[in-house]
């Protein structure tokens, strides 16, 4: 994986903890109450272990019930590759 892969992945992870976490105290309670993805996904994603797919991206931004637009807000989507 590239730096760069790692960077986004780190930033989207902590973008989907801040908004998760300012909608409920605990990931499992999140989880439970939404129900659109698993606890398992949603750890992988919030630790930025986890390259999801669109569908997935989706069902995180319908659990935190925002748009993609504001999930991805902020978010510089300019992509050079690392030099290998």
């Amino acid at each position: 994986m590239q730096q760069k892969d790692k960077e986004l992945l780190t930033s989207f992870a902590h973008r989907v903890k801040t908004l998760r976490s300012a909608r409920s105290k605990s990931m499992n309670k999140f989880v439970h109450e939404r129900g659109f993805i698993s606890t398992s996904t949603l750890n992988r994603v919030e630790n930025g272990t986890s390259d999801v797919g669109f569908t997935k991206i989706v069902r995180i931004a319908n659990a935190l019930d925002i748009t993609l637009s504001e999930l991805f807000e902020g978010f510089d989507f300019k992509y050079e590759p690392d030099d290998d």
